[in-house]
């Protein structure tokens, strides 16, 4: 019997899928660094001790927080509810077994559990949805190139962004509309998660509504289905909108208050090139899916030529945005929830490049570039450089400028920000701290 449970749990572990998961799970957490907004952490708390989404215990401490009083009286966020509500089963225990406060210290932690499990959730779907496109091998590689040479592993699974939580809903949704492939009945399901991603990002809104367009063209007899999931999420949205807002509109309104006209080409450029802020600057790794782009619309592959219009439309929004650079972060982390579809688009050009000895050898160097770039904002980004060099949105010369880069900046000033994180969990749990205390929080 013994015998038996032991060869089962070596079978479990030795499933690929897993192996991903607690890789992703170990090298996410292991910086013990904490990032991301800190009303979305106590909205979680506050939907498991109180069963509402507002922040009534906490107001005095939002100063910074996107929130406003309601119509009815409670101190509520503006934005990104979804990730607070998915949230809630990572924050359940401890909440329900400890008198959470505001400064109760990891609070933080339980939030960047929250998003590193759903950042590494999103790869294994991606690893899913690749391994039904191409060989299995192929598949984990560029997985790994997804989860370590982009954002994700920077940003979305660094702290309570909604980015990872969305991340993951779009990353099931591939798997699915690339399942349904061959078996169309996956494609509704969709429905549910794009709204839920959209209760998670508003802007999410366009990849829903492509996707519906995609359904109507290639699963129509899925589309009444589709529909009736994707309403629910989407009353909830409009209802939270009413109740805590004031409006079934409100969030997208004051979203768009705050968010002034800019120049397209100006946005369009500066999120693919900027020197501080660029796509392929961060993640150089990702040119390789402009082939994939290419050879979707050559040879007609209907479904990626509509994950194409999905990444042209979200850049697109934010292209138009006088802040499209996304204010203090670590490259561009409006473009995180497209990571997703790049990843998929990312497969002819790896294909391509496998064939190909010289290619080979730039794609491999892009690789080491992209990684490279995200281990240096997990260790050293913590915002000296905004603070020395951000002039504000009116003139954004600081953004192109190469002799200050966001990049080389904290090469030459490689700030200790992951021993301040070891010193500041330590001392919380065990009363003295590991390094010398010029590198506490």
């Amino acid at each position: 019997m013994n015998m038996i449970k032991i060869s089962l749990i070596k079978k479990f572990l030795s499933r690929r899928d897993l192996q991903i998961f607690l890789i992703l799970l170990l090298v996410y957490t292991i910086n013990l660094r904490v990032i991301g907004t800190y009303g979305h952490r106590y909205v979680t708390v506050s939907i498991i001790k109180e069963l509402d989404f507002d922040l009534d215990e906490y107001v005095v401490y939002m100063n910074g927080t996107a929130g406003v009083i309601s119509p009815t009286g409670h101190f509520a966020l503006v934005r990104h509810i979804g990730n607070t509500i998915l949230a809630t089963p990572i924050f359940f225990f401890p909440v329900i077994f400890y008198d959470i406060e505001y400064h109760t210290w990891f609070v933080p932690y339980l939030g960047k559990l929250a998003a590193t499990i759903y950042t590494a959730l999103s790869a294994v779907f991606i690893y899913y949805a690749l391994k039904r496109l191409t060989k299995e091998k192929y598949a984990l590689y560029i997985t790994l190139i997804y989860a370590f040479g982009t954002m994700c592993w920077s940003t979305s699974s660094q702290g309570m962004w909604s980015y990872g939580f969305s991340q993951f809903l779009i990353s099931v949704s591939i798997y699915l509309l690339v399942r349904g492939l061959k078996d169309e009945k996956y494609v509704a399901y969709t429905g549910l998660l794009l709204a839920m991603s959209v209760v998670c990002t508003l802007t999410d809104f366009l990849i829903l509504v492509v996707c519906a367009v995609y359904i109507l063209h290639k699963h129509r007899k899925q589309f009444m289905k589709f529909a009736i999931f994707a309403i629910l999420p989407l009353i909830f949205l409009l209802a939270y909108n009413n109740y805590y807002l004031g409006s079934p509109f409100r969030s997208l309104t004051i979203q768009l208050e705050g968010n002034r006209p800019y120049n397209f080409l100006k946005g369009f450029s500066g999120l693919l090139i900027s020197p501080s802020r660029g796509l392929f600057v961060y993640s150089p790794i990702l040119i390789f899916a402009l082939y994939g782009v290419y050879d979707a619309w050559k040879k007609r592959k209907i479904l990626f030529c509509y994950f194409t219009i999905m990444i042209l439309l979200v850049i697109g929004v934010y292209s138009r945005i006088e802040i499209w650079y996304g204010g203090h972060s670590w490259g561009p982390r409006h473009m995180c929830n497209i990571l997703p579809f790049f990843s998929i688009l990312l497969l002819p050009g790896f294909e391509k490049a496998m064939k190909k000895k010289n290619l080979k050898y730039i794609f491999i160097l892009f690789l080491i570039f992209s990684v490279f770039i995200q281990l240096e904002g997990i260790l050293f980004f913590n915002g000296e450089w905004h603070r020395k060099y951000d002039i504000g949105a009116k003139d954004q010369s600081w953004l192109w400028s190469i002799d200050n880069t966001q990049i080389v900046y904290y090469l030459k000033n490689p700030n200790p920000e992951t021993l301040k994180w070891y010193n500041y969990v330590f001392y919380n749990i065990f009363g003295k701290t590991v390094f010398p205390s010029r590198y506490s929080i």
